[in-house]
């Protein structure tokens, strides 16, 4: 197993190396941002001949945070490529221990919203949705029969729906210290998570939260009788 994870990691430095050494040394720019692609959780097949991972890689062009897809490729180094190419992100991939299946997770269109397992057949085929879950994944495990799966699912609070919103909103002066008066100026800070969202098109969450944060402030200006 040593040498496999070795091997996982001199794939990637080689690869950076290799986009490096094509030019001379200069200052970064937010374009090369866009060059740049992130690999992550390497998962080597059961019988040790190739691996899967994800890449991301933002879009600076559109100034959003990007995509991450499935790749995979030998344990030599070669026949790398890209298994997955939906609209919405995949990640968290994993093999079913007897090598057939190849799992994922993703939030892309299917019989469930949210982020749901998806099952790919090595042999060939279409991926399909697994799952069809109502909370939030956290989490899963092939069993080692390849028959089963192991789950950790959040389930939202329904005595606390606004913990799951993926809003945050913070008071600043007079407001954060409970000091108000009627001519107290109101300062916020809002942050969201996106991972928290479910919604159809990730590349819409923004705009979402920012006519949520207009609503806000829409409704904090109003005027009325209280």
């Amino acid at each position: 197993m040593k040498r496999l994870r070795c091997a996982c990691v001199v794939v990637v430095l080689a690869s950076a190396g290799a986009a490096f050494a094509q030019g001379a040394k200069r200052p970064l720019s937010l374009d090369d941002l866009g060059k740049l692609k992130d690999v992550r959780d390497p998962q080597c097949a059961p019988d040790g001949k190739s691996v899967a991972f994800v890449v991301h890689q933002i879009d600076v062009k559109e100034d959003k945070p990007g995509a991450s897809h499935i790749w995979t490729v030998g344990i030599d180094g070669q026949n790398e490529r890209q298994i997955t190419s939906s609209n919405d992100s995949e990640s968290s991939p994993r093999f079913s221990p007897n090598g057939r299946y190849l799992s994922f997770t993703s939030e892309r269109p299917g019989k469930a919203k949210g982020e749901q397992v998806w099952l790919l057949d090595r042999t060939g085929g279409e991926a399909f949705q697994l799952t069809e879950l109502k909370g939030r994944l956290q989490g899963y495990e092939w069993a080692p029969d390849s028959e089963r799966l192991a789950l950790l699912v959040r389930d939202p609070d329904p005595d606390a729906p606004e913990m799951e919103c993926g809003l945050f909103v913070l008071g600043m002066g007079k407001l954060g210290g409970y000091e108000l008066n009627y001519s107290s100026d109101i300062d916020l800070i809002l942050f969201y998570d996106a991972a928290r969202v479910r919604v159809n098109a990730r590349d819409q969450i923004q705009s979402l939260f920012v006519r949520l944060t207009r609503d806000l402030v829409r409704v904090l200006e109003e005027h009325t009788g209280d």
